[in-house]
């Protein structure tokens, strides 16, 4: 199978799964909406599959990510970046660390790859697993300012 062939098939699959997940949106809408997620906890998501150099998982495996919107708005859909375990020696100005040393929920090393923020509805959330510290949060929003340009912000 070609990889055009094999991202088609993909593509096709998350499809379906997509409409899976819209059913129990909409089934169980009042309960999804009402899930509370707070700002710097880490939740596993359905990213689906999806184009380019854009974060994939599998439409069956829930990935890491860190909740990035203020509690305000997590009601129903939430601003999140994937955590990544790769290249953790190189983290760039736009990303952040965070040590597996200090979280019980993380296996090894993570990037928290702002570069890769989205907005997704929380029906893809499937639970959160940890939160991390308020100097690690702190870290975080510095490459935030950094990922979009607002060193002015800071001076």
């Amino acid at each position: 199978m070609s990889y055009r062939e094999l991202k088609i098939k993909l593509i096709k699959d998350w499809t379906e799964d997509k409409l899976e997940l819209s059913d129990k949106w909409i089934s169980n809408i009042k309960e999804i909406r009402s899930r509370v997620f707070k700002k710097g906890e880490v939740v596993l998501v359905n990213f689906g599959e999806n184009l380019g150099s854009e974060q994939n998982s599998d439409p069956k495996i829930y990935r890491p990510a860190i909740v990035l919107s203020k509690d305000k708005v997590n009601h129903g859909i939430l601003v999140i970046a994937p955590l990544t375990t790769k290249d953790t020696h190189k983290v760039y100005e736009f990303q952040s660390l965070i040590k597996a040393s200090d979280y019980s929920f993380l296996r090894d090393d993570s990037k928290i790859m702002l570069d890769q923020c989205r907005t997704v509805s929380s029906v893809r959330v499937q639970t959160k697993i940890g939160t991390i510290t308020q100097q690690d949060m702190n870290i975080m929003d510095l490459a935030i300012i950094s990922l979009f340009e607002m060193d002015y912000l800071i001076k």
